[in-house]
């Protein structure tokens, strides 16, 4: 309802200036005075469709709040970590951190938190507003489920989904967590010899498993060296399956895949670390009863633990 209100109110409209927006938004809603005028920059972007705002319509804090009483609850909560912010090494992430920003609720209820609207114009501006931008393009599917709206939102942003994450059964997942692991070390953040690492260390089960010294010289890499790559990369994991930071994938990753890796990270926090009590605790969740075998189960406790299995 609200986007097509201002859609149909400002058709024609060109350019979109200061006076032009805060005039129309008075007329539609009887809004007088400053409750508007620090909550137009962000519909500017998303009226005109450009990844950033005018020069002289700096990104600070917000849309008319009464694009609150449409979007529901699973939109506003949403953490800016599982959308594609697609930044090298996330520091305009941090900051939006540092300023309390965290979900698109808090963009776009910026008048309750002016710490947008007192930054000075930043790199992560055009990043916020091509994220509304986004919004703006899928809220017209609305109403749906959450896993409706944010699949189209996926598709809207060009993320396709990884392959080998749209499983159901636990069984399927075992079978498929492995080359999904391939493709996510491929993935911006990893180390350039996280899968070689993975090759021939976390990959494989005790007995078979090199040591860092034996990976190292195979690699020509240092002990330090190998051994960073190797608990970077599986932190970098648990961050991407268990704690959902999304921001620099370049695809979606199915939620029963998610589910299911949540799962195993679940399994392992009721262990104590023992790990045959893992063990069981995760053939329980096979369908049919039967314990993985020993090169899964390793795999399984180097992610849920962010250390490999050393017996």
């Amino acid at each position: 309802m609200f986007f097509q209100q201002i859609s149909e109110a400002f058709a024609g409209y060109s350019p979109l200036t200061y006076t032009v927006i805060a005039d129309k938004l008075r007329e539609l809603w009887s809004i007088e005075g400053n409750t508007i005028s620090h909550r137009i920059p962000l519909l500017a972007a998303l009226l005109s469709g450009n990844v950033s705002t005018p020069e002289h319509l700096d990104l600070c804090d917000g849309l008319p709040t009464t694009i609150n009483e449409d979007l529901p609850s699973f939109i506003l909560q949403k953490p800016l970590k599982e959308l594609p912010f697609d930044i090298e090494g996330n520091p305009q992430l941090y900051k939006l951190h540092e300023l309390g920003i965290h979900t698109l609720g808090d963009v776009i209820i910026g008048p309750q938190n002016s710490a947008l609207q007192n930054e000075p114009r930043a790199a992560y501006q055009s990043k916020l507003a091509k994220i509304i931008e986004l919004l703006a393009k899928t809220t017209t599917a609305l109403p749906c489920s959450e896993l409706e709206f944010w699949d189209i939102f996926a598709k809207n942003a060009g993320l396709p989904l990884l392959q080998g994450t749209c499983v159901q059964t636990f069984k399927q997942f075992t079978s498929a967590l492995e080359p999904v692991i391939r493709l996510l070390l491929k993935q911006p953040g990893f180390a350039e010899n996280a899968l070689s690492v993975f090759n021939l260390r976390t990959f494989k089960p005790l007995g078979d498993r090199l040591t860092i010294m034996a990976v190292a010289e195979q690699l020509g890499g240092s002990l330090p060296n190998i051994s960073k790559s190797e608990t970077g990369s599986l932190a970098r994991l648990q961050s991407i399956l268990y704690d959902r930071d999304f921001s620099r994938l370049n695809a979606q990753i199915d939620e029963v895949f998610l589910a299911h890796c949540k799962s195993i990270r679940d399994t392992y926090d009721s262990s104590n670390k023992d790990f045959e009590t893992f063990k069981n605790g995760i053939t329980k969740l096979s369908e049919d009863r039967e314990p993985p075998s020993e090169k899964n189960l390793q795999l399984f406790w180097a992610l849920a633990s962010g250390y490999v299995y050393k017996g």
